[in-house]
């Protein structure tokens, strides 16, 4: 004689499911998984507007070359300490303000874990790290310093973002004194204009 089993009935406030291993409905509604959404997004927007920084004619070159000085600083200090490669290179990356530096030396570290040169992995990355720096800095794994090659690049590259800055402000003063003029221009014609309608439509007695 069969017996009938019945289900046990499913509460109305349990979050419908889509099956073994899917996401439910809820957690894609629930307020976590927006907030997540929206963190990567805001990170893949910083990370594109931290890219195309360097592409930028003038300043472009200044961040491209603090960024360089603030990793090869950092890392050279880090290995002075005594700690580390790979840890060095993760830390260095949780300093790094700029998000392709930063990234560019997580996939450093990532290679370095793999038993790869660091300056291979530089030699892959042209259009954040210069040839010169992965030349010294393969000098340096070379001959067992790495950690004063890389604070020596580090003042080095600090020497040039001061030069550059220095620079920086020689070229914008042109620049700024051709917008101050553009405006002092815009707001006489601005004043002017009103008070030439007004004396065309005055009559003399």
């Amino acid at each position: 004689m069969s017996t009938c089993r019945s289900r046990p009935a499913r509460s109305s406030g349990s979050p419908p499911s889509c099956g073994s291993g899917g996401i439910s409905l809820y957690s894609v509604r629930s307020p976590r998984f927006r907030r997540g959404s929206s963190c990567a997004r805001d990170s893949r927007a910083r990370y594109f507007g931290d890219a195309l920084l360097l592409y930028i004619p003038i300043a472009g070159k200044v961040a491209r070359s603090y960024n360089l000085a603030n990793f090869a600083r950092t890392l050279g200090l880090l290995l002075a300490s005594g700690m580390h490669l790979i840890e060095a290179l993760h830390v260095t990356a949780d300093t790094t303000g700029n998000m392709a530096y930063a990234a560019a030396a997580r996939r450093i570290a990532g290679a370095a874990a793999k038993g790869q040169p660091i300056s291979r992995q530089l030699a892959r990355e042209p259009k954040l790290y210069p040839d010169m720096l992965s030349h010294m800095v393969m000098v340096g794994e070379a001959t067992g310093n790495l950690a004063a090659t890389c604070i020596y690049l580090g003042e080095l590259y600090e020497a040039e973002v001061d030069e550059q800055t220095k620079g920086l402000s020689s070229s914008i003063e042109p620049i700024l004194m051709i917008v101050m003029g553009l405006l002092v221009g815009l707001i006489a014609v601005s004043v002017i204009t009103p008070i030439y309608a007004i004396t065309e439509h005055l009559q003399p007695k």
